[in-house]
């Protein structure tokens, strides 16, 4: 009997002691999209999980199922379970319409002046190149190509000019505020502050030029069938209309009686 006495109360003592326990996670978010929840969680040393869900896991914990009436989330690791509180000034709804000062913030951690620039700079560069190979096509004698080539780049300095980065950043901050909720901005700024948000950035302008170095050659290919179409079509206006027909000549009346 005393053994047994003993027993509880060292299983009453643990279970104590499990629930002094601190919460492994704080919950700091609930996102409300449609019928569905969605959390955000932070560790004690302060890492963020992405919006996760009932079914999901964070840090070897799964995420149980919402207890509305508490806002409580259960959690369990193995055999134990437990409830993280959500403090309800931190509830989100996904309706909530971003401004474009979300969506400046969102480009400054996509560093999209940075990123801006360098495109714009490699689009200049293939400018060029296709404008020269177009050049070769046509045949210009030698000593032209360098009234030509000088033609080419100031065309492709005046075209440039009208592409600025400030007045690009405005409207693609419009664009984003319009396009999404405030909820998602900032879920895609919490992807951009990652590492592997930042290593899709550092590696975008290398991926757009490798890109259009795929690209160009096969537009290239269809310069010569474009030339053949615009010489046949300058052909077709400058052609004569077709004359019109001759009126018919109506039948002649039978004669009277």
């Amino acid at each position: 009997m005393k053994r047994i006495l003993v027993s509880c109360v060292l299983l009453g003592l643990a279970s104590l002691l499990r629930a002094a326990d601190p919460a492994p996670f704080e919950l700091t978010g609930l996102l409300v999209v449609g019928s569905e929840k969605r959390f955000s969680l932070v560790t004690p040393d302060g890492t963020s999980s992405p919006w996760v869900q009932v079914g999901d896991e964070f840090k070897g914990w799964k995420l149980l199922r919402f207890e509305d009436q508490d806002s409580a989330l259960v959690l369990r690791q193995g055999g134990n379970e437990t409830k993280v509180f959500l403090n309800r000034g931190t509830i989100k709804t996904a309706g909530v319409k971003a401004s474009v000062a979300d969506a400046n913030h969102l480009l400054e951690k996509m560093r999209f002046d940075e990123m801006m620039t360098k495109m714009l700079g490699q689009q200049k560069l293939t400018m060029a190149k296709m404008m020269q190979q177009m050049t070769a096509r046509m045949g210009i004698p030698a000593d032209k190509a360098d009234a030509v080539a000088a033609f080419q780049s100031r065309v492709a300095e005046t075209m440039m000019a009208e592409l600025k980065v400030e007045e690009i950043q405005a409207d693609f901050a419009q664009i984003y505020s319009d396009s999404f909720t405030k909820p998602q901005l900032d879920d895609l700024g919490a992807f951009y502050s990652t590492s592997t948000g930042q290593a899709l950035l550092d590696k975008q302008p290398e991926i757009q030029a490798k890109l259009q170095e795929l690209l160009t050659p096969r537009m290239m290919r269809a310069m010569p069938k474009i030339q053949a179409m615009a010489q046949q079509f300058q052909a077709e206006m400058a052609a004569p209309p077709p004359a019109a027909p001759a009126p018919a000549t109506p039948p002649a009346a039978p004669p009277k009686n």
